[in-house]
């Protein structure tokens, strides 16, 4: 099952990492469809608004697709090494997209709430991130692994986001808005609980526990 659920995993992350690459860069580079919904401040700096947007999605990018490679149960020579260096490659892109998630979050459509909302969770992001460092540190693989899946499941944050706005504002009709700030607040807790379930599923069932595992 395993296996199934990598699979399905990596078919999403290749198409969301391709399409957000694509839309960004190709389709839309002036990003129309983004700021058209925004009240932009008179002192709003579009070029580098644009240039923190790209970098932001380049790293949100290579988290998922990082992530992957992390989650992979050694089908590699000498992977230890390459699962190490991807965990500190991955580290950075996190703080990247996390510190450019900060700038783009005062122009997030919806306004302060949802300005809030993106901040939160993206704090939650680097702590489980800095946890699953702690804990590999400290020799505990287990509880590595389950705030490590904690730290990936936030790099499908914005998926989540784009997910519930379709359920709430092309299902439901409810206004753009609203179905946007109510999508943020409602992906974060969707992912964590999805990566909870997988560490049921996945993790806490099959691996031994640490020693002082809590």
């Amino acid at each position: 099952m395993y296996r199934w659920f990598l699979g399905g995993l990596t078919a999403l992350s290749l198409f969301w990492v391709v399409n957000a690459l694509l839309t960004t860069f190709m389709f839309d580079p002036a990003d129309i469809h983004i700021l058209i919904h925004k009240q932009l401040p008179p002192h709003f700096h579009r070029h580098l608004w644009q240039e923190v947007l790209g970098l932001h999605v380049i790293s949100s990018s290579c988290t998922m697709l990082l992530g992957l490679v992390g989650l992979l149960r050694r089908p590699l020579p000498r992977f230890r090494r390459i699962h190490r260096a991807n965990g500190y490659i991955y580290i950075v892109a996190v703080c990247i997209a996390a510190l450019s998630a900060g700038y783009l979050a005062p122009q997030a459509t919806g306004g302060e709430w949802t300005s809030f909302g993106f901040n939160v969770f993206e704090a939650v992001w680097v702590i489980t991130t800095a946890m699953a460092y702690i804990k590999i540190r400290q020799q505990q693989r287990r509880a590595h692994v389950v705030w490590m899946l904690r730290s990936y499941s936030l790099a499908y944050f914005n998926t989540g986001i784009h997910l519930w706005f379709m359920i709430l504002h092309r299902a439901f009709s409810i206004p753009y808005d609203v179905a946007y700030t109510s999508s943020v607040w409602l992906a974060g807790p969707t992912v964590l609980l999805l990566a909870e379930w997988v560490n049921w599923r996945f993790v806490r069932r099959t691996m031994a526990p640490d020693r002082n595992f809590h």
